[in-house]
């Protein structure tokens, strides 16, 4: 929940400056894998790091909607990866 808090808030900022629309783009992504990578280390290491990256796979994908792709893939993520 907290990569969805963080990152998609992070995400929504970032956009924003580059793309005047709403709209799925590149610089968005980038930026979510970056915050929540620095969360998911700073709690959980490698394996945080990981699941940040997932959840950014989430995020920018265009069939679910993220805010329920981002904790259920992380979380599924999480239990599947035994590191």
């Amino acid at each position: 929940m907290l990569f969805m808090a963080a990152g998609d808030g992070v995400t929504g900022i970032i956009r924003s400056f580059f793309v005047k629309k709403r709209q799925k783009h590149l610089s968005g992504t980038i930026g979510m894998i970056g915050i929540c990578s620095v969360l998911g280390y700073v709690f959980l290491g490698v394996k945080g790091v990981l699941l940040a990256t997932v959840a950014s796979i989430c995020e920018y994908q265009k069939w679910i909607d993220d805010n329920i792709a981002i904790p259920l893939f992380a979380s599924l993520a999480y239990l599947l990866f035994p590191i």
